[in-house]
């Protein structure tokens, strides 16, 4: 049996009746403590729970800041229809609570998650730790508030969704869920061993989100409901616009490390990925309707350790374009060995309308270093002042009599041994996922007759093999997780 006592300074939930307490549950706690607008502080120990609510309806419609010393307090979920929801209740605080939701299915529809926060704009959940969840870890929907600015109507924050900081969220089908909020903080969070996806920032229709997901490791990421790169991936945007993802730690995803689809304005930079089974860095436009076009994004300064392929900003066929992908490392994109993979993996990076490509270091990609253009669909395209090393072939470009043009300059280009400084660049024509591609020329004989869209500059191509102090071979395969 638990009980609470109302203190000068907070409301105290504990297991047993001590003398002066009031015997009552969690949740008759958190409405007092709402109430009478005092923190609710739960002591040590393990609680069966479920249904936890906070509403208008409730505690006086007033704020709930609920919290425990850090890995001292278990809830556990064991009854009823959800765990703890926040709706419509603004300013909410959780930290410091373990939620252990014991593999019980919510049997409410929608995107509940152990924890969900609904039209709570400025709630924190801070330091907590959800586990067991065979949905969604943490969800925070429609939180945060914007008004529309100027003549053309853009919608620009007036308040917070508010932030998911300092947590650990493991065993869960999808860790965290942002779905149509304004300017969600996501970071310094541990997301582990996850059945489908790590953290999810998403609209349902493209517009201003302004997200940040930052300083988080995320590791042991599966796709168990399988597809071709909507599931398996460490962080996932999906139309949301405006939003940052920095200096974050992902390591084995079977898909992407990020994976941003339909998402204007981008900034993805200073990640340290290891071990992804496809792209490493997905800049994607699957939509091609009208106003749902990926455009404006920045990939620069990333890390990237074995993967199926590095870094591609593609579909330019449905409006994908203008990026700056600059002062990335890629090392070891191999062929994948994730099954539902369908095309041949092992390029560094890649990118097709309005793109630079600049001071990139790649090295032992199998098949490309850097491809720029894919048939007619190139245009605007720059790749300079990278360096590429031990890559089957340094730099492929659109051989397409139709394609815009593509700037080729000043690339320091170190070929394998055995292999030909001829393929230092190419020009290529892409067949189809199970077509591969055609080599039409190699180097000498990219001409300004023959391929004027190809402009060439003063490119260093060799295969001089100086001796490495420490050499390191390039991997073999991927590692299988």
């Amino acid at each position: 049996m638990a009980s609470y006592a109302i203190t000068d300074d907070k409301i105290v939930f504990t297991n047993g009746t001590p003398a002066g307490y009031t015997v009552g549950t969690l949740q008759d706690a958190m409405n007092v403590a709402r109430s009478n607008g005092k923190p609710l502080f739960i002591v040590a120990g393990t609680y069966d729970v479920g249904n936890l609510s906070v509403r208008t309806s409730n505690g006086g419609g007033a704020p709930l800041v609920m919290e425990a010393n850090p890995g001292t307090v278990t809830l556990r979920f064991t009854t009823g229809t959800f765990f703890l929801e926040i709706d419509n209740v603004p300013d909410c605080v959780i930290r410091g609570i373990t939620f252990n939701a014991n593999g019980r299915p919510y049997a409410e529809s929608g995107n509940g998650g152990a924890i969900t926060a609904y039209r709570a704009h400025r709630t924190r959940i801070d330091r907590c730790t959800v586990h067991g969840a065979p949905g969604m870890g943490i969800v925070f929907e429609q939180c945060g508030t914007r008004q529309t600015i100027g003549t053309t109507g853009t919608d620009e924050p007036t308040s917070p969704a508010g932030a998911i900081a300092g947590c650990e969220v493991y065993n869960c089908d999808t860790a965290i869920f942002g779905v149509a909020n304004v300017s969600l903080s996501v970071t310094g969070n541990v997301v582990r061993n996850c059945g489908n996806n790590g953290i999810l920032i998403w609209q349902y229709s493209p517009r201003f989100d302004g997200s940040t997901v930052s300083g988080n490791a995320i590791t042991y990421i599966e796709a168990q409901g399988g597809g071709t790169g909507q599931r398996g991936n460490g962080v996932n945007l999906y139309r949301a616009h405006g939003c940052s993802v920095t200096d974050n730690r992902i390591r084995y995803c079977k898909f992407s490390a990020v994976r941003a689809n339909v998402c204007n304005d981008t900034i993805i930079s200073g990640n340290n990925i290891y071990a992804m089974g496809e792209m490493a860095i997905y800049v994607e436009e699957t939509d091609g309707a009208s106003g749902e076009n990926d455009v404006g994004t920045v990939v620069g300064s990333n890390l990237i350790d074995t993967c199926g392929s590095g870094i591609s900003v593609t579909n330019f066929n449905n409006g994908g374009r203008l990026a700056s992908i600059t002062g990335n490392v890629v090392r070891n994109a191999r062929q994948s060995n994730n099954p539902t993979v369908s095309y041949d993996t092992g390029t560094g990076i890649s990118a097709e309308g309005d793109c630079v490509v600049n001071g990139n270091v790649v090295e032992c990609a199998l098949r490309y270093g850097i491809v720029v253009g894919t048939n007619n669909y190139a245009r605007n395209l720059i790749a300079s002042d990278n360096v590429i090393r031990r890559c089957g072939i340094g730099i492929a470009a659109s051989a397409n009599a139709n394609a815009g043009h593509m700037l080729v300059t000043d690339n320091m280009i170190q070929m394998p041994a055995g292999v030909s400084t001829e393929n230092g660049i190419v020009a290529y024509t892409y067949l189809g996922e199970t077509s591969g591609v055609r080599i039409d020329a190699t180097m000498s004989g990219i001409t300004p007759s023959t391929y004027p869209k190809i402009h060439l500059g003063l490119n260093i191509v060799h295969d001089q093999q100086t001796p490495d102090p420490v050499p390191v071979p390039c991997l073999a395969s991927l590692p299988v997780f």
